[in-house]
């Protein structure tokens, strides 16, 4: 808390903005006596003019939750029937440390931290960021192969990207070309990951060549990422794993879009997404441990996206996402109505429901055979989200 403290009065007298949260969510199917969440989080960054060439960028966010909190409800689970846990970090086949649950840091009350510290320089051949920031790229909606430093978000989009220790140079070819270098580490500053992306415009349409390496696995990727447009807006982006001993794995997305002109608008996005290194029926693989760096977000093989967003008007919109595993048939669906009550407030509503069309699979695992079958009751059917933020 000191640490957020002393960053805002740094920012006296410069530039500051950020938002302010609540979100609440109602949790369907557990076994609670009060089966639902409040957060409750303040967001500022601050911009630091150093010199005329670079600035400091900080985030802290400071927040607060308060009732059903799952991590705590399987916590109590193991405790009651005093079942032998593993960390996460543990070997994957015990049915319990398969959970991919963080204790440590899920069942807070509240929380302060600095989310991004870096300093960003612009040099004549090159713009440097150095320090901890966010690290993001592809084409792909809500999963990109070629990302290395990985987060899917599509149910949670209230979430910023998880800041990332590293180093990066962007290095412009031209207005719409260049490259960008990255050396990275994660958070316990043990693993470092390096990546590249070189970006060509041509047509109207962004080529790139992709790569990555982590050295303490000896596992490196390689890749393109094409976006452009011909009558519908369409992507393909893909890598190659390269893992010691030779094994190799394709990971790839093919999308595309096309904006019709209903209401306001009418946007539908259609996605296939392949992950060699999956299983066609992952089961209780979806449990698993929690993943490696450049591991692929899900753990079957095959998927399909669908989503559709109305604008009904300029400040009211409906969107709904169907991601279904194609290889034993469970689903996730979000359906949501937004408000955008001014240029600084928003308020949505959504419900997330996992779907099994053949009564279980990765995202509605069915836990009454297994050593899990303790956690059903923690596990909800459905969750409901009341979401507002204000901008300042």
């Amino acid at each position: 808390m000191i640490a957020v403290l002393l960053m805002l009065s740094a920012a006296h007298a410069q530039e500051v903005d950020g938002f302010t949260e609540l979100r609440a969510q109602a949790v369907v199917g557990v076994d609670s006596p009060f089966p639902a969440t409040f957060v409750e989080r303040f967001r500022p960054r601050v911009r630091i003019k150093l010199h005329e060439r670079a600035r400091f960028v900080g985030v802290a966010e400071v927040g607060a939750l308060q009732g059903w909190i799952g991590a705590q409800e399987l916590r109590q689970v193991i405790d009651v029937q005093a079942l032998e846990f593993e960390p996460p970090s543990a070997d994957a086949s015990s049915p319990i440390g398969a959970l991919r649950v963080d204790f440590e840091r899920n069942h807070f009350i509240g929380y302060a931290t600095i989310d991004r510290a870096f300093v960003e320089v612009n040099l004549s051949a090159v713009d440097l960021k150095i320090g901890r920031q966010a690290l993001n790229w592809g084409s792909g909606y809500g999963v990109n192969p070629s990302d290395p430093f990985p987060e899917v978000l599509v149910t949670e989009p209230w979430r910023p990207r998880a800041g990332v220790h590293a180093v990066r140079g962007d290095i412009p070819f031209g207005d719409l070309s260049g490259m960008t270098l990255i050396a990275g580490v994660d958070d316990r500053i043990r693993h470092p990951r390096l990546a590249m992306r070189t970006t060509v415009n041509r047509w109207g349409t962004d080529f790139s060549v992709v790569g990555a390496w982590r050295p303490e696995a000896s596992e490196g990727v390689v890749g393109v990422d094409v976006k452009g447009t011909a009558i519908v807006g369409y992507w393909v982006e893909g890598v190659v794993r390269v893992r010691e001993g030779g094994e190799v794995a394709e990971e790839v997305v093919i999308g595309v879009d096309y904006s019709f002109p209903i209401l306001e608008s009418l946007l539908l996005t259609a996605q296939y997404y392949r992950n060699g290194l999956g299983e066609p029926q992952p089961g209780l693989l979806a449990l698993t441990a929690e993943r490696e760096p450049f591991a692929p977000p899900f753990s079957g093989r095959d998927y399909l996206l669908v989503t559709g967003t109305l604008g009904i008007s300029p400040s009211w919109s409906l969107s709904t996402l169907w991601l279904q595993q194609l290889g034993d048939g469970s689903a996730f669906s979000v359906s949501s109505v937004s408000w955008s009550a001014s240029q600084r407030w928003d308020v949505s509503l959504s419900a997330q429901v996992p779907v099994a069309l053949n009564g279980a699979g990765e995202f509605k695992p069915f836990l009454g055979d297994s050593p899990l079958a303790e956690f059903d009751a923690a596990v909800p059917d459905a969750t409901v989200i009341l979401w507002t933020r204000y901008n300042f």
